[in-house]
This record gives structure tokens, C-alpha cells and sequence, in this order.
């Protein structure tokens, strides 16, 4: 469930074909978009340093799927950061880190999700919220989902709570 001591990566599939894989790196990514995530860390660097979170979620993604030729779905994750590794030192100007690491995961999930469209292999999962809008197989079988996921676009949004004292005080 999301360390990277356990995770070696991961395998992606077109139905029962082995269409690629994903680094541990990208798995975690994966398993965020997927409400499966437990705790890891990622680390964001700038001109003033590299600051490593210990990232947790908080609550089970909430995805919104419209469906159509291109479907498309909203995801919106809330997770939990706190601060592990901080080599800039400057506790005053880290009030921006929250922002760029909410920036940072979303453009990781859109990059992931974009990979696992590319093997067209649906490894977040929206299959599961889209066929929750047929009310019968045969519905669910005309939409071909298969097919119209190779025009799916999708949309992330994080929140991060950031725990940290010395930052806390700073960024309100």
C-alpha cells in the first residue's frame, strides 16, 4: 500500500494482454488516483532546495465521470503532507511549498494517466465509475467502453493539508 520499500511497480494491462509497466515511482501515483494509497514520500526541488513529504490520504478520492464519444472524469484528492527532509533551511519562504506540491501531484497524475491511456489500460479504474451510470449490461456492453476510453480526458485537483508548525504559522 504505497511505500516504495514494498512497491517494485506494477503491471498494466489491455484486458488480458500485459500492455506495460510502471516504476514504484508511478505506481504510488497510480494507487493515489485510485483511493489506494497509504503513506510514501515525494520530494519537490527548486532553487532553493529539496523538500521530501511524507504524504498520507485522508479520504477515498471523489470522482465525478461524464460519458459521451470522450468521456471525461473530475478527480479530486485531499492528502495529508508532512515534512521529513528540508535542505533550503528557510522555514519563512516555504509558505509557497504547499502549492507546488499540490501542482506537482496533479501534473504526476495527469502524466500517469496519460501513460495508461497510451496502453489504453484503464489502471485508474474509471471504467468502474462509468458503468455505474447503465442501468443494464446490454447498455453497458452498446457504450463500449473499451473504445471510448481511448478519448477520455480526465481532470485533478489536490488539496494538501500540510503539518508542519514553523510552516503553519507562516501560510495563514
Amino acid at each position: 500500500g504505497g511505500l516504495r520499500s514494498y512497491i517494485h511497480g506494477s503491471a498494466l494491462f489491455d484486458g488480458n494482454r500485459l500492455a506495460g509497466l510502471l516504476d514504484d515511482e508511478d505506481t504510488e501515483i497510480l494507487l493515489l488516483a485510485m483511493g489506494q494509497f497509504q503513506n510514501g514520500y515525494l520530494s519537490v526541488s527548486d532553487e532553493k532546495g529539496t523538500v521530501t513529504f511524507l504524504i498520507k490520504e485522508t479520504v477515498i478520492p471523489h470522482v465525478q465521470m461524464s460519458l459521451g464519444e470522450a468521456p471525461h472524469a473530475v478527480v479530486t484528492l485531499a492528502l495529508f503532507a508532512e515534512i521529513e527532509l528540508d535542505t533550503s533551511g528557510n522555514a519563512e519562504e516555504r509558505c509557497e511549498l504547499k502549492g507546488q506540491l499540490e501542482n506537482y501531484i496533479v501534473m504526476e497524475l495527469n502524466r500517469v494517466f496519460e501513460q495508461c491511456k497510451l496502453l489504453n489500460s484503464d489502471a485508474m479504474r474509471f471504467g468502474r465509475y462509468a458503468c455505474m451510470q447503465f442501468s443494464s449490461v446490454e447498455a453497458w456492453r452498446d457504450y463500449a467502453w473499451k473504445e471510448k476510453y481511448k478519448n477520455m480526458t480526465a481532470e485533478f485537483g489536490v488539496t494538501v493539508k500540510l503539518n508542519d508548525r514553523i510552516i503553519s504559522s507562516h501560510i495563514e
